[in-house]
């Protein structure tokens, strides 16, 4: 999902969604049931995200909530809309 400047704000894939988040809330977030850092490759964590299995899956409505809360806080005014990539 993305904000609308095209920001990537969260990703589902199979049972686990995966959020950006602040470092105090993905603190949190890595210590829920099925949470734990976002490696796209086995041992390259990405900073800033974290994947939450579906064993917590009633946290991620507000955690989705928190990443757009986030991202538009760090998103500079007047930034260049970009489009979201078009499905496959």
């Amino acid at each position: 999902r993305f904000d609308p400047l095209g920001v990537l704000l969260f990703i589902l894939h199979g049972e686990v969604m995966t959020f950006k988040l602040p470092s105090t809330e993905l603190q949190a977030a890595m210590k829920l049931p099925g949470g734990g850092p976002f490696e796209p490759m086995p041992g390259r964590a990405m900073g800033g995200w974290v994947q939450i299995s579906t064993a917590s899956e009633a946290k991620w409505k507000p955690l989705a909530e928190q990443a757009l809360a986030f991202v538009s806080s760090i998103t500079p005014p007047g930034a260049p809309v970009r489009k979201a990539p078009k499905k496959r």
